[in-house]
């Protein structure tokens, strides 16, 4: 069984609908040393994201709790810059 491995990272919000919950923003920068000192390639998303479409479903979690769902991610892809991905927000949560 593969370890499970969790990491903080900053989301770099590009864009906020309020009404509809919905956010937009970089999870993560190509070409970039972060914090932990790991670079990712242009590449590093790929298998992830074949999965993402397959399965079509990504749960959003607050602060990585699995018993704490807030919503989903509902699009995920790369650009030149990194990956990108929309976040779903479920409303009628408070703690989303």
């Amino acid at each position: 069984m593969a370890e499970l491995q969790t990491r903080f990272c900053d989301f770099d919000v590009r864009s906020v609908n309020k009404a509809e919950g919905k956010i937009t923003g970089y999870l993560s920068t190509f070409n970039d040393i972060d914090s932990y000192g790991t670079y990712m390639k242009k590449t590093a998303f790929d298998k992830f994201l074949r999965e993402f479409a397959e399965h079509g479903y990504l749960p959003a979690l607050w602060q990585h709790d699995r018993t704490q769902l807030i919503g989903r991610w509902i699009d995920l892809h790369t650009d030149d810059k990194g990956l990108i991905g929309t976040l779903q927000l479920t409303l009628a949560d408070p703690q989303a």
